[in-house]
C-alpha cells in the first residue's frame, strides 16, 4: 500500500463523560509536520498512541481538516494508517 499523508485524525472526547463523540480525518498532514507541531523528537515513534492537541497545535490541525473545536472537549492527535509514515 502506498504510504498516505491522510491517515491521521482528530479524536475528541467528551469532557464530561470522557467518551469519544467524533473522529475527524486530517488530509495532507505529514509526519515531520505532527513532530513539529508538537515538539516531538524525530526519533519517537508516533505510528502509536494519541497525543493531546490544544492552542495553536489544534488550531493548525483543525484547519486543515476544515473542523470547528467544539467547547467542552478534549482533543487528540492519532495515526490509522499501515504504519508507513511520510
Amino acid at each position: 500500500m502506498k504510504p498516505d499523508s491522510s491517515d491521521w485524525i482528530i479524536e475528541v472526547f467528551s469532557d464530561e463523560t470522557e467518551w469519544l463523540i467524533d473522529r475527524i480525518q486530517v488530509d495532507g498532514l505529514l509526519a515531520r509536520e505532527v513532530r513539529e507541531m508538537l515538539n516531538l523528537p524525530e526519533q519517537e515513534d508516533i505510528r502509536h498512541g494519541a497525543y493531546p492537541l490544544e492552542g495553536e497545535a489544534l488550531r493548525r490541525v483543525a484547519m486543515r481538516a476544515g473542523y470547528r473545536p467544539v467547547a467542552g472537549a478534549s482533543f487528540f492527535l492519532a495515526y490509522e494508517g499501515d504504519g508507513t509514515l511520510i
